[in-house]
This record gives structure tokens, sequence and C-alpha cells, in this order.
């Protein structure tokens, strides 16, 4: 995670806020909602260190951005399903052997497609977290 000369998920963070405080500056910016998406990691979906590191930078901009006037989290990272929001096909464990073959014993398991991009239903799925984020938060504010 290096922008521009940022070292850490603090820094980053900390340019966040020095952002958040420049728009809320303005004579405009002052009521204005400002939400923050916690992303999840878009990537191998299995490999659990790269889960850790996206969990810990959305710990460090919560406890970072938590006391910021008016501003709101979109939790994204804890409510997206990485099993079906994305493009996955199953393959067998051993590629020699295929359907025509008759051996119960060899299993499929999934394989990542675009671990980016989410399939249709994954961005629907993001369009519910948020529009329940701006129902919950709108309903605080009134």
């Amino acid at each position: 995670m290096n922008h521009r000369g940022a070292t850490d998920q603090v820094t980053i963070a900390n340019r966040i806020k020095d952002l958040i405080g420049y728009i809320q500056s303005s004579n405009k910016g002052q009521n204005i909602p400002i939400y923050v998406p916690l992303v999840q990691y878009t990537g191998d979906m299995y490999d659990v260190s790269k889960k850790i590191i996206a969990m810990t930078q959305a710990e460090t901009f919560y406890d970072v951005l938590k006391d910021v006037n008016n501003i709101h989290f979109i939790p994204f990272i804890s409510s997206m399903d990485a099993n079906y929001a994305y493009y996955t096909s199953w393959d067998y464990i051993n590629p020699y052997v295929s359907d025509l073959d008759s051996n119960d014993n060899n299993l499929k398991v999934p394989v990542l497609g675009d671990i980016v991009h989410p399939q249709n239903r994954g961005y629907l799925q993001m369009g519910d977290v948020m529009f329940g984020s701006i129902i919950k938060y709108g309903k605080q504010a009134e």
C-alpha cells in the first residue's frame, strides 16, 4: 500500500481525514454526510493473510476517522460474499480425471475467475449494503 509516498495504513487514513477536513471546512461542505467504504480484499479470496491485511486496514481507517463529524462507514468488508459474488468455476483437483471417468473420489474445487470485479449479483449485494448504510445513517440524523 504505497501511494505517493504513503508508507503505512495510518498515513493513508490520515490523508483521507485531511481530505474530509478540507471538504467540511467549506461553507457548503459542513453538513454533507461523508460515507467511507471499508472495502474487502478483491484478490485471491482463499489467501487468509491478504484478508487479515484488509481487515487491519479497515480497523485502522475506523480508528483514525471515527471521531470525524458527520462521517459514516459502509461495511463492504464484512458483508460481501466472496464465495458467490465473484465469478467462479469448478474444476477437478486431479486434472487428469474428466467427467467421463467414473472416479467418484475426485473432488471439484472452486476456481476464481475475475478476482477484482464481482458478477452482477455481487454488485447488487454492494448496492444493498450501500443503501442499508444510507438508510441507517439517514435515520440517525433525523
